[in-house]
């Protein structure tokens, strides 16, 4: 299977494991693709996580995004066939290849509304997370925890249970604050008793408030008060990020 032109890990027998025609397995922390690579089609991630970055002008690398599960990736190459960004597994993924023939061709085994309304759905996610840059730290951490629970939920997924594929580093970026930064919101909302961290393991305890934080307000003393107990436990911990 041809699905890039290019000198990037997924080329080699150890790395890419054809299921189908258009379907494959990457192995974590295997590239995709990377800046600059001849793309034959787009990519839907059908499981797994893949992180998107581009570097700057200045020569920064910034994350974009992490897709999950029916997410798509690649899109910047419907311009001129070549990708504008890298692509990398965070974890083990399966991903489909949709050929450009077949988006352009309007193929009749094709699901173009299907098609049509993750093409919106990605948008949406991706000026979301332009707006939410500009908003104060708790609140675009607060942001992506729900963001990210809500989209474990619609994949039938534990929702206030679960591990961050992604390093405290690339977050810290995708979310636009420092390393440092990151770590004092997330010490403060396990204070607030809203979240338990260990490691990368999250677990959500209190939804209602993460979400008022999300959107623009802040967790008021009943939370404090509910948490009194939970909070001795939690801060004790390292906070790795």
């Amino acid at each position: 299977m041809t699905h890039l032109t290019s000198k990037t890990q997924i080329n080699t027998s150890n790395n890419i494991h054809a299921i189908d025609s258009n379907s494959f397995v990457v192995s974590e922390r295997k590239f995709l693709f990377q800046m600059g690579d001849q793309l034959d089609g787009i990519y839907r991630v059908n499981s797994g996580c893949v992180k998107l970055s581009r570097n700057t002008a200045d020569g920064e690398k910034q994350i974009i995004g992490f897709y999950m599960a029916g997410d798509l990736i690649a899109l910047d190459a419907l311009a001129d066939g070549f990708s504008h960004s890298t692509a990398v597994v965070l974890e083990t993924a399966n991903i489909s290849l949709i050929p450009f023939a077949t988006i352009l061709n309007q193929d009749a085994k094709f699901d173009h509304h299907a098609f049509m309304h993750q093409l919106g759905v990605n948008y949406n996610n991706d000026n979301d997370h332009t707006m939410m840059l500009s908003q104060p730290a708790e609140r675009r951490l607060a942001w992506f925890i729900t963001k990210f629970s809500d989209g474990l939920a619609k994949r039938g997924m534990i929702a206030n249970k679960f591990r961050m594929p992604m390093t405290g580093t690339d977050l810290a970026s995708y979310l636009g604050m420092a390393l440092e930064t990151l770590s004092r919101e997330i010490r403060g909302l396990c204070k607030q008793g809203l979240l338990n961290k260990s490691n990368r393991n999250i677990e959500l305890l209190d939804m209602k408030y993460l979400i008022k934080i999300a959107a623009g307000g802040n967790a008021d003393q009943e939370s404090f008060a509910n948490a009194n107990a939970g909070w001795e436990t939690s801060t004790n911990r390292t906070i790795s990020y």
